[in-house]
């Protein structure tokens, strides 16, 4: 069974993703007028960063919502209805894959059951891959076997990031700084040319090579 996650941040990063001194730099700014807008921009620069990689930069956690816990169907197929466990029904599959990375680590498994209790899934049960951004079952275990509310019935919490401002990689850094500068020099609604594509505006080719080491790939 394929589950779509649905995330909700619950702390947010504490510090930009690039200094705003060494943003003023690479622009070759004085005085501090357009600060307040530099910052907005280096915001709006590390959401596109973050979503053309799926991964976060600054620690932050995140809470994974999902509405049953992954599970194939059972090989034994039947005509009629049968009775039994529903845990002879379905199969646990392994692994629950994160949506976004990288996964520093898993705070908590937790089920909501029909009555909206909290029931915490025992860690010794599971364990997390932070190279593949996944949450695995232990050998021998299985997912709990609770009935579970509609939706959200699972929710997992989770700290991604690379680490804090120093620890993201110089050459997403270096993307940041590009973005940037074409959000800097290329302001209005209306923009066309060079640095703005036909639907808008465009990650630069530069930009784009360097964070390409990064997309589609593992970061732990």
């Amino acid at each position: 069974m394929y589950l779509i996650p649905n995330a909700v941040l619950k702390t947010g990063p504490t510090e930009e993703a690039v200094n705003l001194a060494v943003v003023k730099q690479f622009l070759r700014l004085d005085g501090t007028a357009d600060d307040l807008a530099l910052v907005v921009m280096v915001n709006a620069a590390t959401s596109l960063v973050e979503q053309y990689i799926s991964r976060k930069l600054i620690n932050q956690t995140w809470l994974i919502y999902l509405d049953d816990y992954p599970y194939t169907q059972s090989e034994a197929w039947w005509d009629g209805v049968r009775e039994g466990a529903i845990g002879e029904m379905r199969k646990s599959y392994p692994f629950i894959e994160l949506p976004f990375g990288p996964l520093r680590a898993v705070t908590s498994i937790n089920s909501i059951d029909e009555s909206g209790n909290v029931v915490a899934f025992d860690a010794g049960a599971w364990q997390a891959d932070l190279q593949t951004n996944r949450i695995g079952l232990r050998t021998g275990q299985t997912w709990p076997l609770v009935q579970l509310q509609p939706m959200g019935g699972v929710v997992i919490e989770v700290e991604l990031g690379f680490g804090s401002q120093t620890d993201i990689p110089k050459d997403i850094q270096q993307a940041l700084l590009l973005i940037v500068s074409k959000l800097y020099e290329n302001r209005g609604d209306e923009t066309q040319g060079e640095f703005f594509g036909t639907s808008g505006f465009t990650i630069p080719n530069t930009a784009q090579l360097l964070l390409l080491p990064y997309v589609g790939y593992r970061v732990g």
